[in-house]
């Protein structure tokens, strides 16, 4: 079970999820009736926020078609070049094996 809620009695504050407060929104639901008793006992209701990483490297439009393109333009020998495509189509059959194929090949 997953930690959706923090209470936080000093500032009377209950801190959830983003789902919580989805849920919470739609009459009849678990959530609904527990967000109208914290809001009769004088709480306020506050979205968790998530804390972002701003060094994380993201590899945006990076598909399989530019990971060859640099693999072909990298080796200017063919024997090595072919050899490592080849390599590179065993990847990504072999990714396909797993789970979170794309991470596994882009690695």
């Amino acid at each position: 079970m997953k930690n959706t809620k923090r209470i936080d009695e000093a500032k009377m504050t209950v801190t959830v999820t983003k789902d919580f407060l989805m849920k919470a929104g739609q009459f009849g639901t678990p959530e609904f009736f527990e967000a109208l008793e914290m809001k009769k006992e004088g709480y306020t209701l506050v979205e968790r926020k998530i804390k972002k990483n701003p060094d994380k490297q993201t590899y945006a439009e990076l598909t399989y078609g530019k990971m060859k393109s640099v693999i072909e333009g990298y080796w200017t020998d063919a024997e090595v070049r072919k050899a490592k495509l080849d390599e590179f189509e065993y990847i990504k059959r072999w990714a396909k094996t797993q789970t979170a194929a794309y991470a596994k090949v882009k690695s």
